[in-house]
């Protein structure tokens, strides 16, 4: 339930993400891309579908495989058959901990989401 004040909205929100020593290795949104790399074997039709940058994600992936010391995606070369990009076992694991940890978070998130969150709602509030 949101806060309303004259027009201005406030409502509660809850991000997940998995953390490896102090460092974001997974979220919503490369939890998304990962998602839809799976379902339709291409890095770059998922970061089109999402209007994310390829090489931001392929480089945030790069960053993330290199602190794990894990392959996240497996690349393959165009040519006849078609090239694409699948999903390692690893990072079907790591979806799948993060999927397990928002089911986990998401009730009471809801719960949490029909409190007032400010009285006097400030248009530059940030809460982290």
């Amino acid at each position: 339930m949101p806060f309303s004040n004259n027009g201005f909205e406030v409502r509660f929100g809850v991000e997940v993400f998995l953390l490896y020593r102090g460092e974001i290795i997974l979220d919503s949104k490369l939890a998304e891309v990962l998602k839809l790399v799976d379902k339709r074997g291409s890095l770059l039709t998922a970061c089109r579908s999402l209007g994310l940058s390829y090489s931001r994600i392929w480089e945030r992936i790069s960053k993330i495989e290199n602190l794990l010391g894990l392959k996240l995606i497996e690349a393959r070369r165009g040519g006849r058959g078609g090239g694409g990009t699948i999903l390692t076992n690893n990072a079907k694991k790591l979806l799948k901990m993060y999927s397990d940890a928002v089911e986990k978070v998401r009730p009471c998130a809801e719960l949490l989401s029909v409190v007032p969150v400010a009285e006097k709602p400030m248009p530059d509030l940030v809460i982290m």
